[in-house]
C-alpha cells in the first residue's frame, strides 16, 4: 500500500515569496492543519511553542511517497533532510529556528495524522541576524544551497562535513551563550581556511571573500555597517585564541562601541550600544556563512574534499588585511 509522509518546521520569519518547491522535495507550504485535537499536548509541547506554531503562517516541508511499510523509515530520513535544509536556511538568512520538527503521515481522507515531534537543539540568531529582510535574497540561490549543504554533510570527506557542522553546533551552542557559539563558528573558519595562524587565516579570508568585502548584509531599511573581511579576518582570530585559550579578554575589545555605518547613524537610529568583542562575535558568524555560501555557489565544494588543492586554492600569506581595532580604536597597544 502506498502512503505519504511529510517533516514540516515553522520558518523563523515570514516568507515574502511565492509558495511551493524551493528545490527536490523540499517546499514552502502555508500552515499546516494537522487533524488531532490534541496533537499538542500528546506531544508534551510548552504554551509558548503552540502559539508560535498556530501564529506561523508559511512552514518548510518535505514530502517522501513510498509504501506503508516503510512510512517511519521515511520520516526519519525526511526530518534530518528538513535540519539540513534549515542548516542551509541559515547560510541564506541566519534568522535562527525554533527546532520544532512536525512528521505527519497523509490520511485516505487528505488530512495529516502527526505520527512525532522532534526537538533537535535550536538556532541562535545574532542582533544583526534579526534586522536582515529576505526580500533582497535569491530563492534560487536558497535551493542551491540547500543541495550543497547536503551534499557537504553527507560526503566520507571531513574536510567537507567540517565547517558545516561547527556552524550548526556554534548555532545550537549561541542560543544559550553567545560567546561560545562564536568560538565554534570562529574555528568552523579555521578548518574551512585550513590556516595555522593568524596570518595565513586572514589573508585566506580576504583570499576567499575580498579584502574589501563588507562582512554584514544589508539589513531591512539597506542600512550596512562599515566592517570589511580584512579589517576584522585578524581579529576574529584574535578574539578565537582568547577565548579557546582561557586567556583574559583585552582592554580594547571591551570598549563600548555601536555598529558603525558610514555615514554615522543618528542617536536615535543607533541599534543600541554593544563592545567591539559582540561585533567581532557575530562577525565571525556572518564570515562563516558567506564563506560557506561561496564555496557552494562557487562550485568548490568539490575542490573542499581535496585538502592539497583546496590549500593551493586559497594560497599563503599575503598583507591585503589590517586588524580592525587598528584604525577604529585609539591608541590600541599589543593588538
Amino acid at each position: 500500500m502506498q502512503s505519504r509522509v511529510a517533516s514540516f518546521t515553522p520558518l523563523p520569519v515570514l516568507w515574502p515569496y511565492s509558495l511551493g518547491a524551493i528545490t527536490r522535495r523540499v517546499s514552502v507550504v502555508e500552515r499546516p492543519t494537522f487533524d488531532e485535537n490534541e496533537w499538542k499536548r500528546v506531544f508534551n509541547l510548552r504554551g509558548s511553542e503552540e502559539r508560535y506554531i498556530l501564529q506561523t503562517t508559511h512552514w518548510l516541508c518535505i514530502e517522501s511517497d513510498g509504501e506503508q511499510y516503510d512510512a517511519s523509515m521515511r520520516l526519519t530520513e525526511s526530518a534530518t533532510d528538513l535540519r539540513t535544509a534549515m542548516l542551509a536556511f541559515q547560510i541564506w538568512a541566519p534568522k535562527g529556528w525554533m527546532g520544532t520538527i512536525i512528521n505527519a503521515e497523509l490520511t485516505d481522507a487528505g488530512s495529516l495524522r502527526v505520527a512525532n515531534v522532534q526537538r533537535p537543539e535550536p538556532y541562535a540568531t545574532t542582533r544583526w541576524g534579526e534586522l536582515l529582510s529576505l526580500k533582497n535574497l535569491s530563492v534560487e540561490e536558497l535551493g542551491k544551497l540547500i543541495d550543497g549543504v547536503r551534499s557537504a554533510i553527507e560526503a566520507e570527506s571531513t574536510e567537507s562535513r567540517n565547517p558545516f557542522q561547527y556552524l550548526e553546533i556554534g548555532l545550537q551552542t549561541a542560543f544559550h551563550h553567545l560567546k561560545a557559539g562564536a568560538l565554534l563558528w570562529m574555528i568552523g573558519l579555521d578548518s574551512l581556511l585550513a590556516a595555522q595562524g593568524e596570518a595565513l587565516f586572514a589573508s585566506r579570508l580576504c583570499r576567499l571573500l575580498g579584502a574589501d568585502t563588507r562582512i554584514f548584509p544589508d539589513d531591512r531599511v539597506g542600512r550596512r555597517p562599515v566592517y570589511t573581511v580584512g579589517g576584522v579576518a585578524a581579529d576574529i582570530y584574535q578574539m578565537r585564541n582568547q577565548i579557546a585559550h582561557g586567556d583574559r579578554i583585552r582592554e580594547a575589545y571591551l570598549e563600548k562601541s555601536n555598529f558603525r555605518f558610514d555615514p554615522p547613524e543618528p542617536e536615535y537610529l543607533r541599534i543600541g550600544e554593544c563592545t567591539h568583542q559582540s561585533v567581532f562575535l557575530e562577525a565571525a558568524l556572518f564570515a562563516l556563512v558567506a564563506a560557506l555560501r561561496k564555496v557552494i555557489l562557487d562550485g568548490h565544494l568539490e575542490l573542499l574534499r581535496r585538502p592539497r588543492a583546496w590549500k593551493k586554492y586559497l594560497g599563503g600569506e599575503n598583507r591585503s588585511w589590517t586588524p580592525n581595532l587598528t584604525r577604529l580604536v585609539t591608541p590600541v597597544v599589543g593588538i
